[in-house]
């Protein structure tokens, strides 16, 4: 029987997240910032560890009242078992993967990428790849539910796990340990990691206390815990800091976690050290921070409003020095009411609902109507009502999409990595670029 043609995004054997209840700030209130799941969007999954169940939320910046500066505190939570792929040498890719290299996607493909692929590989149905942008990679479940990290340009393997992901576990995400890439993925109560630069041994795991919510918005895995508490992974430990006041934790940068609060002031945590305090500065038209919506990668993307009737402005902040790198004015019912935030992980893009943020140069352009969908390379994938659309961060114009385009999971070694349906399930296939007309 022929197969449905599918729907845009991810295949629908690959499931969306539910969104976690409302959160209460300290005095029971609720919160209503941070944004909502975007259909199909392939960003980064949060979970929460409780005594006897795991769910994955969809990550929301959870961010209260201002709060005084506390100490802040190093304490080690527990201890990974020995990396032992920590320093095995790098695998180098084995022969290209050839047998399925002229597969032909079956849906439409997005503009500027070929519909042949240069290899493709199958997944096992319900699970997203990761890209990895160090080395060019990409991590993948295979269909006996094996981690397993492909080089991106030929298909190659570099690895497979030795033993398949336990039957709880949740997708493989790409971060950094230590400044080094690592692959995890969370298995109820544990956090299993396995060093990029390895051979795909046993994972090396952390044991996550009660209650703790795992999320990756940023370098590195963040773990929110009980008790106002946040941690962060290193030194194979998972080491906490006390969060000041009212602050609540959003993401690892580098060797520090960001904790905020909605007046828009932000902390740097670095386990060990004083916290310090950072004040964003005003961008151009700005009035007062209303909504603090993102952070990770060394900024904080801050909802400000507008010295204009109507607008708001979204800017993206240094997370060092609170300056405003970039921002764009637009529509204020279109940033005030919960925003899609998604950033792509070859960090070449990102979109807080209409406002498209090019990381590289940086740039932000307002697309008023846009509800961003994911991100790939230089360009935002989303719908401006009905029409599905692909929009430039260089400001370009937008381009329409047919209905069922595949849109890309990310890039990577000159390649978007998409999903689709095969005769045997679904397959993961890299699209080269297209040849140029003519």
């Amino acid at each position: 029987m022929a197969q449905p043609p599918a729907p845009a995004g991810p295949p629908p054997a690959i499931t969306e997240r539910p969104v976690r209840d409302e959160p209460r700030d300290r005095a029971g209130a609720a919160w209503s910032g941070g944004p909502p799941p975007a259909a199909h969007q392939p960003a980064r999954p949060v979970a929460v560890r409780t005594a006897h169940t795991r769910r994955r939320f969809e990550r929301r910046v959870v961010l209260l009242g201002a709060g005084s500066a506390l100490a802040v505190s190093a304490v080690t939570l527990t201890l990974f078992t020995a990396m032992s792929d920590e320093t095995a040498p790098v695998v180098r890719p084995g022969p290209a993967a050839t047998p399925t290299a002229t597969a032909t996607l079956t849906r439409k493909v997005p503009p500027g990428w070929s519909a042949t692929g240069a290899w493709q590989t199958p997944i096992r149905p319900g699970t997203r790849p990761a890209v990895i942008p160090d080395g060019g990679l990409v991590a993948m479940v295979t269909t006996d539910r094996r981690v397993q990290i492909r080089h991106g340009a030929t298909g190659a393997v570099i690895w497979t796990a030795a033993t398949p992901l336990p039957p709880e576990a949740g997708d493989p995400v790409a971060t950094r340990v230590d400044g080094k890439p690592v692959i995890t993925a969370l298995a109820g109560p544990r956090l299993l990691v396995w060093p990029v630069n390895g051979t795909g041994a046993a994972p090396t795991t952390l044991a996550l206390p009660d209650k703790a919510q795992v999320s990756w918005a940023g370098d590195g895995p963040l773990l929110t815990l009980p008790g106002h508490r946040a941690a962060l992974v290193t030194g194979g430990q998972a080491r906490t800091v006390e969060l000041p006041g009212k602050a609540v934790a959003m993401a690892v940068d580098g060797s520090t976690v960001l904790a905020a609060t909605s007046t828009g002031t932000w902390w740097r945590l670095t386990p060990g050290a004083p916290p310090v305090k950072v004040t964003p500065k005003k961008p151009a038209g700005a009035k007062a921070v209303t909504r603090v919506a993102a952070a990770g990668h060394g900024t904080v993307t801050l909802v400000w409003s507008s010295d204009t009737s109507g607008k708001a402005v979204a800017a993206l902040h240094d997370a060092t020095t609170g300056a405003a790198r970039t921002s764009a004015s637009a529509p204020a019912d279109q940033l005030r009411t919960t925003p899609v935030w998604v950033r792509g992980a070859d960090g070449g893009a990102a979109a807080l609902g209409p406002v498209v943020f090019d990381l590289a140069r940086p740039a932000a352009t307002a697309r008023p109507g846009l509800i961003p969908l994911t991100t790939a390379g230089p360009v935002a994938y989303g719908r401006i009502g009905k029409r599905l659309v692909a929009v430039p961060a260089s400001g370009e114009p937008v381009r329409d999409l047919g209905a069922g385009t595949a849109l890309p999971w990310g890039t990577v070694a000159d390649r978007a990595i998409v999903a689709d349906r095969t005769a045997d399930g679904v397959a993961l296939f890299a699209l080269p670029a297209a040849a140029p007309a003519g």
